[in-house]
């Protein structure tokens, strides 16, 4: 009789995380990737983002840093609403993907998983999962644009930006059920 108990166990899928948070332990959305993957098989996981804080517990798997878009480096700065407002458009924001690609390497994802964080890491997951045929699936603890703040005609843009990088994920992991209802 084969039951349930019988079945050989099948491997655990191999995960690229492509996001801007990556499993550490300094961060609060990179502590939820930590502990969340604190148990998985460090062959079968990929952390590619960017930089882990000095003094950061770490993962067994490997880390391979991903440069921000160069326009990153505005995000702090007075013209933040202006860099957003054209990441919009997707005129400035953009990670190249080949960049990503090259990082990613040998590596060949059953999924990918982004935390909805910063617009350039989520923008290349997005595309990456396209031109791969790999499932997205997306952390959602916030709704970006309620931080990362545009001029006021561009916030369609970026609302539809968003909701498409959300429509096409193929899972979407919300914080709340309030969150997913809104979203």
């Amino acid at each position: 009789m084969n039951g349930p108990t019988d079945r050989p166990a099948q491997p655990l899928p191999r995960v690229l995380l492509l996001s801007a948070a990556v499993p550490e332990t300094r961060l609060a959305g990179s502590l939820l990737l930590y502990r969340l993957f604190q148990s998985y098989p460090a062959d079968r996981l990929l952390a590619v983002g960017p930089a882990t804080r000095p003094g950061s517990d770490l993962l067994a798997c490997q880390y391979r840093y991903l440069r921000p878009a160069p326009s990153a480096r505005l995000n702090l700065t007075r013209f933040a609403a202006a860099k957003r407002s054209l990441e919009a458009l997707g005129l400035v924001g953009r990670i190249p993907l080949k960049r990503a690609e090259a990082l990613v390497g040998t590596f060949i994802p059953d999924v990918v998983v982004s935390v909805m964080e910063r617009r350039d890491y989520v923008d290349v997951a997005h595309r990456y999962c396209a031109a791969h045929g790999v499932p997205l699936v997306l952390i959602v603890h916030d709704r970006v644009e309620s931080f990362d703040l545009v001029y006021s005609g561009f916030r369609g843009s970026q609302l539809r930006g968003n909701a498409r990088t959300y429509r096409f994920a193929s899972a979407r992991l919300c914080i709340s059920p309030q969150m997913a209802e809104s979203l």
